[in-house]
């Protein structure tokens, strides 16, 4: 039998999967050059100026995409999903 803590964590595992496929519809939503500068620096770690030289634009493009890609996800989504939180600390 599942006690209290049990039921609480899978409850947990469930809302932050939820979160997660809403986080990642949204990102699809994305025009390309947003994800494109959104992934670059979000997932692989790079910096605004890599992406734009990866990418080939300017950095002040890159970082104009950036600020619109993180500005389109945190209103798609609510403030307190914590996947959602972690992206976009990442992107910062």
């Amino acid at each position: 039998m599942l006690d209290g803590q049990d039921v609480a964590a899978i409850e947990a595992r469930i809302d932050a999967d939820r979160a997660a496929r809403q986080l990642a519809g949204h990102h699809a939503a994305l025009s390309e050059p947003l994800r494109a500068v959104l992934d670059l620096v979000a997932v692989d770690g790079l910096t605004t100026r890599e992406a734009a030289r990866a990418l080939g634009i300017s950095t002040a493009t890159a970082r104009m995409r950036l600020h619109r890609a993180r500005k389109a996800l945190k209103s798609a989504t609510p403030p307190a999903d914590p996947t959602r939180n972690a992206v976009l600390e990442a992107a910062s």
